[in-house]
């Protein structure tokens, strides 16, 4: 009797446990799907953000540019295809290639170069525009990457080249005046 007992509390108890891992195994396929589906949402989100930005964002790593939204389509004048097959250091202008490829290599050392700043890219079309850069450190497939955003400043500085001139112009004229 105490056998057959045993045996049947044994029997149980093993029936419980397999119960018992059916339902984490089940909790566990939930939490996974759950995880998933908000990965998924998070992406979109990141990917609509992106594609409706008014400013170009751009992703490069060692240089080579691995992504660049519709904004960097119409900045640089190239499409997201043309971009993929190119350097990034490809549509800066010859004279701020040297800065823009020390900061890129600053920041992936994690030194501390400012967050923006201003130098001149070429498009494909040829005309030369001022952009400003901000730029910080992401991961794409677990190396790291510079992630930037370029917004066309040309105007401003054309405004500030015109008042500079203005101003050198009046200072002569008041000189002249004196």
């Amino acid at each position: 009797i105490y056998i057959r007992k045993d045996f049947f509390q044994s029997r149980m108890m093993q029936d419980l446990e397999k119960k018992k891992h059916l339902v984490e195994k089940e909790q566990l396929h939930e939490a996974v799907e759950h995880a998933v589906k908000s990965l998924k949402e998070s992406e979109e989100k990141f990917r609509t953000l992106a594609e409706t930005a008014a400013m170009a964002i751009f992703i490069h790593q060692g240089g080579s540019l691995l992504y660049a939204n519709r904004a960097g389509e119409v900045i640089g004048g190239y499409t997201g295809d043309e971009y993929l097959r190119m350097n990034f250091l490809n549509i800066v202008h010859p004279d701020y290639v040297d800065l823009v490829r020390t900061r890129a290599r600053e920041r992936l050392d994690g030194g501390g170069p400012p967050p923006q700043y201003e130098f001149k890219i070429v498009r494909k079309d040829g005309q030369e525009r001022w952009v400003l850069m901000t730029a910080g450190i992401t991961k794409y497939e677990d190396k790291p990457a510079v992630i930037g955003t370029l917004i066309d400043i040309t105007a401003r500085k054309q405004a500030e080249e015109e008042r500079e001139r203005y101003y050198q112009q009046l200072q002569k004229t008041t000189q002249s005046l004196k």
